[in-house]
C-alpha cells in the first residue's frame, strides 16, 4: 500500500507569536504549507485568489470581545476554506459555540498533534453547519 501525503495551505489566526510559532511548527513538520499567520483575520486578505482556499486554524479565546462574530465574518467570507477552533477546553459549550460560527472542527487545548493534523488533513474536517 503506497501512502501519498497531502499537504493543506494552512492560516494561522490569533493566539501569541510564540503559540502561532508552535503551531506552525508542528504543521510544517507534518508537511503542511503556513501560507498567512497572524493575530487578525487580516492576514487572510494577503493570501492571494489563486491560491488554494487554506485551511484557517483559529486559536479561540473567549475573553476577547469579538471573536465569535469575527470568525463567523471570515467563514462567510472564505466559504471554500474549512475552519478548525483551538479552544480552551473541548467541552459541550465549546463546541456548541464553534458550530454557531461555522467551524468544521473544534479542538480542545490540551490536545495531542494528532488531533490537530487530522483536522487539517484534506477532507477530514466536517462541512459546516448550515444557517
Amino acid at each position: 500500500m503506497e501512502l501519498r501525503w497531502v499537504m493543506a495551505n494552512v492560516a494561522v489566526v490569533g493566539a501569541s507569536r510564540e503559540v502561532r510559532l508552535l503551531i506552525k511548527g508542528l504543521l510544517r513538520l507534518h508537511h503542511h504549507v503556513v501560507v498567512a499567520e497572524g493575530s487578525s483575520f487580516d492576514v487572510l486578505d494577503a493570501i492571494p485568489p489563486e491560491t488554494e482556499p487554506p485551511v484557517v486554524i483559529v486559536d479561540f479565546d473567549l475573553e476577547e470581545p469579538g471573536r465569535l462574530e469575527a470568525i463567523r465574518v471570515a467563514r462567510k467570507s472564505r466559504p471554500l476554506s474549512r475552519f478548525v477552533l483551538l479552544t480552551p477546553g473541548g467541552g459541550p459549550p465549546m463546541r456548541e459555540a464553534g458550530r454557531s460560527v461555522g467551524a468544521n472542527a473544534v479542538i480542545g487545548r490540551p490536545f495531542a498533534v494528532r488531533e490537530l493534523i487530522e483536522a487539517v488533513a484534506p477532507g477530514s474536517s466536517t462541512p459546516p453547519p448550515h444557517p
